[in-house]
Formats: C-alpha cells, sequence, structure tokens
C-alpha cells in the first residue's frame, strides 16, 4: 500500500472556532497521521500521510470544514512522507 504525504494551507475563517481539533479527530478516524498548526495570518497549516483512499476522505474533510469555520481555499502540494506516527495539534 502506497502513502500519500501532502502539505497544505486551509485558508479561511478556521481560526478560534475548533478547525484544528476537527482535523486532528478526522484524522485520526481515517488512520492519517501528521500534523495541524495556526499560521500568524490566519491560515491553517498541516501534514498528512495516508494511503490515497484514506487521503481523499481526510482531504474533502478538511475542505468543508466544521459546522464553525468557512473553508475559502485549501492549497496542498506533494511531500515526501516522514513516517508521522499519529495526528498531532501544533502550537
Amino acid at each position: 500500500m502506497d502513502i500519500i504525504a501532502v502539505h497544505g494551507i486551509v485558508s479561511g475563517e478556521v481560526q478560534g472556532v475548533g478547525f484544528r481539533f476537527f482535523v486532528s479527530k478526522t484524522a485520526a478516524a481515517l488512520a492519517v497521521n501528521g500534523w495541524v498548526r495556526n499560521h500568524s495570518n490566519g491560515d491553517v497549516e498541516f501534514e498528512a500521510e495516508a494511503d490515497a483512499d484514506a487521503m481523499d476522505a481526510f482531504l474533502s474533510a478538511v475542505r468543508r470544514g466544521n459546522a464553525w469555520s468557512r473553508v475559502t481555499e485549501v492549497k496542498t502540494r506533494p511531500i515526501d512522507p516522514k513516517g508521522y506516527n499519529g495526528f498531532s495539534i501544533e502550537d
């Protein structure tokens, strides 16, 4: 099973609305590994690793956001897998 890894930047109303917790909880449910953190400009950044099906489901959820967020853009780019174990919320 091939692992896909992506780096992403999420724009919109995604800070102060539980978005990082939502991303972390979604990742755990889908067996996606990596991290998520806030940016000083109001964006949220993440790195994620998973098989193709899990990554598709994860990115779809990130694009939808949670009930309190308003995602306007998700930019992703492929990166090399780093072998993350679990998913963390970083400061």
